[in-house]
C-alpha cells in the first residue's frame, strides 16, 4: 500500500507526459486541449506528492522531463505546423530555452516562493496561444516571431515571477494572482482565442512590477 501511495504522484506525472506525446502523434485539433489537461495534471502531481508525503528526487526529475515534452516540445510543434518556412525554424528555440530553464530550476535553491524566468507551463501556454489565435494573427509573422523570442528570453532570464507557491510567503502574490485570474476570465468572455496570449502577457507585465517589489523586500529584510 505504501508503495502504491508513493507511486501516485509519478503516475499523474506520466499522464501529463502522455498528454504531451499525444500532441505530437494525434490530430492537431486536440493539441490545445491536451496541453490544458497536461497543465492540470502538472498542478496535481506536486500537490499529490506533498499531501501523500511522497516527494522524491525521481519524481522531481520525471516532472521536469514531462514538462519538457508537454510545455516545450508540444507547443513548439503546434506553432511549427502553423508557420511557413523560414519562420517556422524559430520554433527550435522554444524547447532549447525551455530545457535550459528547467535545468536552472532543478539546481536552484532560491525559487521556493517565486520563479526565476518564465515557468515552462506559462511559456507553453503563450506558444499554444499563438496557435490558438492563428486566425487573428494571420499575416502577422513579425509579431509572432517577436513574441516567440520574448518567451525564449524570459525562459532563461532572472526575472522574478510570482507563483501560487508565494501565496502564504510574500505579501504580493495573492493580489497579483487575483488580478491574473480576473483578467483571464475577462479575456475568455471578450475573445477566448486570444485568452492565452493576453493572460500570459498580463502575467509578464505584473511580474516586472513584482520583481521590483520582491527584490526591494529581500534587500530590506534578507532572503
Amino acid at each position: 500500500m505504501n508503495s502504491l501511495k508513493a507511486s501516485i504522484p509519478s503516475i499523474i506525472t506520466c499522464m501529463n507526459l502522455l498528454c504531451g506525446i499525444g500532441v505530437l502523434f494525434l490530430d492537431l485539433k486536440y493539441g490545445i486541449a491536451l496541453i490544458l489537461i497536461g497543465a492540470f495534471l502538472d498542478l496535481w502531481d506536486g500537490l499529490a506528492a506533498r499531501l501523500l508525503n511522497a516527494q522524491s528526487e525521481f519524481g522531481a526529475q520525471l516532472d521536469s522531463l514531462a514538462d519538457m515534452v508537454t510545455f516545450c516540445v508540444a507547443p513548439a510543434y503546434l506553432l511549427f505546423q502553423m508557420l511557413e518556412e523560414p519562420y517556422a525554424y524559430i520554433c527550435f528555440l522554444i524547447p532549447l530555452t525551455g530545457a535550459m530553464r528547467l535545468a536552472k530550476f532543478n539546481v536552484s535553491d532560491d525559487q521556493s516562493y517565486y520563479f526565476k524566468g518564465l515557468a515552462t507551463p506559462a511559456s507553453g501556454f503563450m506558444i499554444a496561444g499563438l496557435f490558438l489565435a492563428k486566425e487573428e494573427l494571420q499575416g502577422l509573422e513579425i509579431i509572432i516571431i517577436s513574441l516567440v523570442l520574448l518567451v525564449c528570453v524570459l525562459n532563461v532570464s532572472n526575472l522574478k515571477m510570482f507563483s501560487v507557491k508565494g501565496i502564504q510567503k510574500d505579501p504580493y502574490s495573492r493580489y497579483y494572482l487575483g488580478i491574473l485570474i480576473t483578467g483571464f476570465l475577462v479575456c475568455m468572455l471578450v475573445n477566448w482565442k486570444l485568452s492565452f496570449l493576453l493572460t500570459i502577457g498580463l502575467y509578464v507585465v505584473l511580474s516586472f512590477v513584482y520583481h521590483f517589489q520582491i527584490t526591494t523586500l529581500e534587500k530590506k529584510y534578507g532572503k
